[in-house]
Parts: C-alpha cells; structure tokens; sequence
C-alpha cells in the first residue's frame, strides 16, 4: 500500500515533494514550513504498542538520524526525520573504491551501534544494506532506519560477512554468500576479518577488528622507520645508486695502492690467465644481463597482455552487474507493484468485511435498542394504566359524594327554578313576539346581504382565475429557464473533465520525457566513469612503462660502466708489465734460494685474493639484479 504521493499532504503537515523505493518499503522527502524531511513507510509484523513509538521518539545514537515523529497506521509505522543530505554506500562504492582501513573503521562503528541498539529496552537491529547506509557532507557515517525485534517486518537477510565482502568488492549484495571466492583481493588481516564475520558474534567481530587494528598499527610504525609507501620509489632509487657505487668500488679495490711494493713475476702466462678469466666472467656478466634484459622485455608484454585481458573481463563483468542490477531492479519494480495491487485488493475487502460488519452490528445494536425501549414503553404504560386506574377509583367516589350533595342542591334549584321559569315564561312570550317581528326585517336585510355577497364571490372567483393563468404562465418559464441552466451546467462540465483530461496527458507526457532525460543522464554518466577508468588505467600502464624503461636505462649504463671497467683494468694490466719487467731487471741480481719461494707465496696470495673478490663482485652484482628484478 503505498503512503506517499507527490504534492499531497500527509497528516496534513508534511507536503511529499519526492517518493522513491526504499528496500521494502516507500522513503520520501517533505516539506513543512521551510524545512526538508524524511518520511519512511515501514511494513509492521504485528501492532506497534505505545512504548516501542515512545522508544523511537527518544533514540538518540550518533550515527542514527534522529527519528522526531513516528505514527502507526493499520499495517505500518510512519516515521518522521530531519532531511540530511547524503550519499548511500551504495552509489558511493560506484564513484570511487574505498581503502581497507576506511572499511574497517566503517564496520567497527556500525558494529559498536549494532550493539548499543541491541541492549535497549526493546531490542534493536540495524538493516545490512547499502541503502541504508551513507556518508553526509562532512564525512560523517549516518543510518537512515534501524527496527525493532519480531514488530517490523523489514529485516536483513545479509549477515556481517555478505556486507563487509560487498563493501570489499564495490557490489550491492542481495543475498548472502556461503563462502569467500578465491579470487578474492586482500590483504591477510582482513581475509581474516571476512571470514571472522561471516561466522562470529558481534563481540568476535569486535576483537577480530581490534586485532587488524594492532597489526596496522605496527605496518605504520615500520613505515615510520622505513619510509611510506609514498617514498619507496625513491628510496629504491637511491640504493640503486648505492649498489652502483659498491660495484665501482669493487675494481678499486682490486687495484694494489701504489704505495704497495708489486710482486715480480715472471710468468705471463698468470696474466693471460687471470685476463682470459676476468674476461669470461665480464661475457657471462654480459649474458646475464642480456637474459634478464629479455626476461624484463618478455614480462613487459606478459604484462600489457595482462592487462588488457583483466581490463577486458573488469568492463564485461561491469556490464554484466550492471544488466543484472537494472534487470533485479525491473523484477523488484514489478514484485512490488504485484504487492502493492494484492494489498490493495485485500485492503479493499477488509474494508468491505469491515463495514458490512459495522453495519450487522449497527442493525443489531439498533434492534437491541428498540426491543429495550419497547420493553421500557409497555412496562411505563403498565404503571399509567394502574395509576390511572387509582386515580379512576378515587375521582369516582368523589364524584359519586358530589353528586349527592349535587342532587340535594339540584332539587332546591329546581324548586327555584320553576318558580323563575314561569316568570321567564311569561316574560319570552313578550320577547318571542318582538323577536318574531325583528326576524322579519333580519330576512329582508339578508337576502340583500346574499345578493351581495353573491356578486362579489364572481368578481374574486374571475381574479383567481386570471391569477392562476398568470401563475401557470410563470412557472411553465422558470421550468424552461432551469432547463437551459442544466443544459448549460452539462456543457460545462463535459468542457472541464475534457481540459482536465488534456491536462493528465500533458502530465503524463512531462513526466516520460523527465524519465528519459534521467536514463540518458545515467547512460552520460556511466559512460564518464567507463571513460575516465580507462584513463587511469592507461595513465598507469605508461607510468609503469617508463619506470621499465628508466630501470632498463639503468642496466644499460651498468653494462656501459662494466665496458670501461674492462678496458682500465685492460690499461692497468699493461702498466702492471711494464713495472714488472723493470722490476725483473733490478731482481736479477739479487741472489737467494727464497726467490723463488717468496714469488710462489706472493702469486698464490695474488691469485686467492683476486678470485676472492670476483666472487664478492659477483654476489654483488647477483644481489643488485635480484633487487631490480624482486618487484617483476
């Protein structure tokens, strides 16, 4: 049954300006005066009693929108809320992807209220739903509508997991889902969480929430230490120029200092040796770094492939939600309306029982009233009669006493009667005869009076005749006048029902082009957020790009480096040949069986040293290729 139509006035305060859908229910926006309301219609499982309207009046919680008013009607409870403008999770969740720990401190205040809801007097729950939930303009978390246990039917079939996992996947959930998908993208603490919610109590949920809590608190603290996220590139910078730095270093230190007295030798053949040996391990260097270079080249394309697929299957997976979103919508419209005509036929025939009923009852309770008012009349008339009957018996003895004192008195009267009759006698006698004489001069003076009277009945009898045509004449045009009248009232009322008419098709007309406008507003709209995600997007392929190319740069410069490396040791092993031939002469004439010992000794410590730090030289230059390489 719907409550709210537009420009009409509900409880004569509140003019409904807007009706929109609200989960199962109707949610409106009003106008008293110059203020903005909400107005919630609420199906009711049984009768609301006085307290649980009393306790909506008085909740007072934060991040529940006060309720100021609350009527129940037969099947509903109305509520009345100060209008806040705000965005519901649900559209928020489409502009823009909140980070975990947003979504964590959501769920804890939701959590905390959940529970304060719980212990009133008359237990409380929140609606899981992202309809129900949204951010005002000052970022503060606010809920539209809580209820009240086994009273209002409206009631969430979503448990804390279903919406944590929709609030992580940007999805309006439905219905809720049995286990986490593995494909699922998050990080350990809150996978933990997730699964934590979909099978604990609020208190566990709780702790699971303090627990993420402490262990974000110590990534913070490492990043405090380490740096943030924010400059980790250029802290992988600048140990790259550091590992740069230690491998020039290495061939420095390979270097004798000058001061150092250079062992003679007169084997050249330890230079050839330790030549050809540098040289292949510079050409396995090279190899390496060449295979690596390919490696880098062959995940670049991995990579884009895998982009593109995953951008692909993100955009076919929007428009398949999408379709299926407006399709649940289309059957949730129709649901609704099915309903709502249901409830109306039912409505209607409750009424109809309802009254048929007040009528049966209104007929009996009038018969009731006869029948006792009758009875009432017959038992007052009873008593009339027997009064009457007393009173009957008393008048007659009276009357009977006063006839006797009557007759005792009529008989002196007549006595005296008679003796004046005979005088009166004589006396009419006179008097008949001057009446006798004044009748005659009455019956001449009559019949002249008739004769008069006689014409002057004609003359009032042709007046009235000349009245009543007069009359007939007015009446027969007032009965055509009225006539016209109606004709024309008729006229009038079928022009007005026609403008009214006229007036309901413009109505409709308006309201379709409104409704289309709207859709192409909405198709404008997705298409700007499909047009600026692929920007991203590509804006994040081609930075990644040219961090690629900037590292491979890097590489190139090293092998460059290595190149000139290569060539000064080339020129300091000339120069160590020529000190060494010199040093051969001066050698010569020194005599002494130890020489040749003391050259071994020297070329073997030469030989382990210099193999000692092209192995150091290697592990570093193993180590600084892991570390560019660790991210692919």
């Amino acid at each position: 049954m719907s409550f709210f139509r537009v420009g009409e006035k509900y409880q004569g305060i509140y003019e409904i300006e807007k009706v929109q859908s609200f989960c199962d229910g109707e949610l409106a926006i009003a106008r008293s005066g110059s203020s903005l309301y909400y107005l919630q219609s609420v199906l009711l499982q049984r009768q609301a009693p006085s307290r649980a309207v009393q306790q909506y009046r008085s909740l007072q919680e934060e991040l529940v929108i006060q309720y100021i008013e609350a009527y129940t009607e037969e099947r509903f409870i109305i509520f009345v809320r100060p209008y806040e403008k705000m965005t519901f999770l649900k559209d928020l969740l489409v502009l823009e992807k909140p980070t975990e720990e947003q979504i964590v401190q959501w769920m804890k205040r939701l959590v905390m209220q959940a529970k304060a809801l719980k212990n009133k007097t008359m237990p409380m729950y929140l609606l899981l739903n992202q309809e129900n939930i949204g951010v005002n303009e000052n970022g503060e978390l606010k809920v539209i509508y809580c209820g009240l246990d086994h009273i209002t039917k409206l009631e969430s079939n979503l448990d804390w997991g279903s919406f944590l996992y929709g609030l992580l996947t940007r999805v309006d959930m439905k219905e809720p889902i049995s286990k986490i998908p593995s494909d699922l993208e998050c990080s350990k603490p809150m996978l933990k969480l997730l699964q934590k919610s979909m099978q604990g109590s609020l208190d566990s949920i709780s702790a699971q929430i303090e627990s993420y809590e402490k262990k974000s608190q110590g990534k913070s603290f490492l990043e405090k230490l380490f740096g943030s996220n924010s400059k980790k590139k250029p802290i992988k910078m600048k140990k790259q120029d550091e590992d740069v730095k230690a491998l020039q270093a290495v061939p420095e230190r390979n270097a004798l200092p000058e001061s150092e007295p250079v062992p003679v030798t007169s084997n050249d053949d330890l230079i050839a040796h330790m030549k050809l040996e540098y040289e292949r391990k510079q050409q396995e260097l090279l190899k390496e770094l060449e295979r690596k270079q390919a490696e880098l080249d062959k995940y670049n394309q991995q990579h884009k492939l895998m982009n593109q697929e995953n951008h692909e299957q993100k955009r076919l997976e929007h428009e398949r939600l999408e379709h299926e979103r407006l399709e649940q919508e289309r059957l949730e419209h129709e649901r609704l309306e099915h309903e709502r005509l249901e409830q109306e036929r039912l409505e209607q025939e409750r009424l109809e029982q309802e009254r048929l009923e007040q009528e049966r009852l209104e007929q009996e309770r009038l018969e009731q009233e006869r029948l006792e008012q009758e009875r009432l009349e017959h038992e007052r008339l009873e008593q009339e009669r027997v009064e009457q009957e007393r009173l009957e018996h008393e008048r007659l003895e009276q009357e009977r006493l006063e006839q006797e004192r009557f007759e005792q008195e009529r008989l002196e009267q007549e006595r005296l009667e008679q003796e004046r009759v005979e005088q009166e006698r004589l006396e009419q006698e006179r008097v008949e005869q001057e009446r006798l004489e004044q009748e005659c001069l009455e019956q001449e003076r009559l019949e002249q009076e008739r004769l008069e009277h006689e014409r002057l009945e004609q003359e009032r009898l042709e007046r009235e005749r000349v009245e009543h045509e007069r009359l007939e004449q007015e009446r027969l045009e007032q009965e055509r006048l009225e006539q016209e009248r109606l004709e024309q009232e008729r006229v009038e009322q079928e022009r007005l029902e026609h403008e009214r008419l006229e007036q309901e098709r413009v109505e409709q007309e308006r309201l379709e082009q409104e409704r289309l406008e709207q859709e192409r507003l909405e198709q404008e709209r997705l298409e700007h957020e499909r047009l600026e995600q692929e920007r991203l997007e590509k804006e994040r392929l081609e930075r990644e790009h040219r961090e690629k190319k900037s590292e491979l740069y890097l590489l190139q410069q090293e092998a460059e480096r290595l190149r000139k490396l290569k060539e000064e040791f080339e020129a300091r092993e000339q120069e160590l040949l020529v000190e060494r031939q010199r040093q051969q002469a001066q050698n010569q004439r020194e005599t002494g069986s130890s020489d040749e010992e003391l050259r071994k000794q020297l070329h073997d410590a030469r030989i382990q040293r210099e193999n000692q730090e092209q192995e150091q030289l290697a592990k570093q230059f193993e180590e600084y290729m892991k570390f560019m390489f660790k991210d692919k």
